[in-house]
């Protein structure tokens, strides 16, 4: 039998020299650059894959791209010049204006085909067809339209806050720097053939084109009367006809809204109808049928259930019909949810088919001859 160690026994010179190296010691700090190098040539060995992906439009020659650009919708053609810089450098070109007028030429209406040299095709495509904030690129929602004089789509803080234009206070700031001794009344004639924003109410401040308004002052400071007077009447003629042009855009950009308008309507209400059609051939699958009273005045089902819910259940016919109602696709996910189902059975719109019903009931004997079995076995052992 082993002597029994003591609590106090020392240990060996072996013993102690042998901890101390365990325990004493530092341990090697480890050099992270050793893992890094180990790291970096193990994946050095994993081939790495890189997708090149070639833009081939860029390889069609121009007179083909052109041809091409003229059938697009001048929207489209302007998103595709956003895409990259060399399709920008391209489009934006003056060789490229053939193709825009042919894109414009299929939805303009007669007499604004021909617009001011002033307003490129790219410019006229933004304001007939973004409704975004030219300033803060904030989109402008309800019937916000451009300022089709100024060539620009602002909102009025961005309006009155730009550079770019005047606003009544500005004017006669102006007018004392570029002409001091300049005549009131020649001021007032001025104002009258600058370019300027549309008037939208009592808190909202005319604004000119500040260009085209110091352009006027400094031609005709040094005019005489009659002089003056000569060039005013070919001006106002000029800003009569500038003046309709706009009009006509106006009107086109308000006819165009309100086709876009309509338009969504109706993608709406097929989708919507679309919807109606997906919920009964999902309950019909499921083993549901319709339960109309005899007596109904409506030819359609759901005009039965959108239209004469009052003799059902409120809070269930209410639910059928919010669920019902909503114009966007229905999906599995939201089918699968069975609120839809639910309410339509809660309300009474539908009930078990004999398909279903014969299933149920063979379920129910199912259940009923093993509880039977059950009982016997039970009763065997007792």
């Amino acid at each position: 039998m082993p002597p029994k160690k003591n609590k106090s026994a020392k240990p060996s010179k072996n013993t102690a020299d042998a901890d101390t190296k365990h325990t004493a010691g530092k341990r090697k700090r480890s050099d992270n650059n050793d893992l890094v190098l180990c790291h970096q040539k193990d994946s050095a060995k994993k081939p790495r894959l890189e997708e090149e992906i070639f833009f081939r439009l860029l390889e069609i020659p121009t007179d083909i791209l052109y041809e091409i650009c003229s059938h697009l919708h001048p929207l489209s053609l302007l998103h595709l010049s956003r895409t990259c810089k060399t399709i920008r450098t391209i489009l934006m070109s003056e060789a490229s204006r053939y193709a825009w007028r042919s894109s414009f030429e299929s939805i303009l209406l007669d007499g604004i085909r021909e617009v001011r040299n002033d307003l490129c095709e790219p410019r006229l495509a933004t304001l007939l067809f973004e409704n975004r904030c030219d300033g803060c690129q904030k989109p402008r929602r309800g019937a916000a339209m451009p300022e089709f004089m100024l060539r620009v789509n602002m909102c009025q803080p961005c309006l009155e806050n730009s550079p770019e234009f005047l606003k009544m206070d500005d004017v006669y700031e102006v007018t004392r720097k570029v002409a001091p001794d300049y005549s009131t009344s020649r001021l007032s004639c001025i104002e009258g053939v600058t370019p300027h924003g549309a008037d939208k109410g009592a808190y909202c401040y005319r604004v000119y084109d500040r260009a085209s308004f110091i352009e006027m002052l400094e031609e005709t400071k040094d005019l005489t009367d009659d002089e003056f007077k000569t060039w005013f009447a070919a001006e106002r003629e000029n800003f009569v006809l500038f003046k309709d042009e706009c009009k006509q855009l106006w009107e086109f950009k308000a006819y165009m809204d309100d086709e876009a308008k309509q338009e969504n309507a109706h993608r709406k209400a097929d989708i919507g109808a679309q919807r109606l059609k997906d919920i009964v051939t999902r309950f019909t699958d499921a083993g549901y049928v319709i339960d109309r009273p005899e007596d109904s005045r409506y030819k359609d089902f759901w005009d039965d259930v959108f239209y004469s819910g009052s003799s059902r259940r409120g809070d269930s016919a209410f639910d059928c019909k919010r669920l019902a109602m909503r114009q966007v696709p229905l999906t599995d996910k939201e089918w699968n949810k069975g609120d839809i189902l639910s309410s339509l059975i809660d309300s009474g719109w539908i009930v078990e088919g004999e398909k279903l019903r014969n299933l149920r009931e063979k379920k129910e004997r199912t259940k009923q001859r093993a509880k039977g079995a059950r009982a016997d076995k039970r009763r065997m052992k007792a």
